[in-house]
């Protein structure tokens, strides 16, 4: 049986199947933590989606107000 618990209603995912259950954006392979750092590195939203199509800025900009309300990206599983 396929486990699947979701940290945000349609962010965020962590599925034991993917990733080996790190927390990805839903619809991709992308670890929280890879956009977290690029984002903190200074990488525009626009950068971010031509680098990561599949990151549609829609998805960067709700995971940045996901960040600015409190979420916290952890390194650990």
């Amino acid at each position: 049986m396929r486990t699947k618990k979701t940290a945000t209603p349609d962010l965020i995912v962590k599925d034991p199947e993917i990733l080996g259950g790190t927390p990805v954006i839903t619809g991709t392979r992308i670890p929280v933590t890879l956009l977290a750092r690029l984002i903190k590195v200074g990488y525009t939203d626009k950068i971010i989606n031509y680098e990561y199509p599949s990151l549609t800025i829609e998805k960067i900009l709700a995971f940045k107000k996901l960040i600015d309300g409190g979420y916290r990206v952890s390194t650990s599983r």
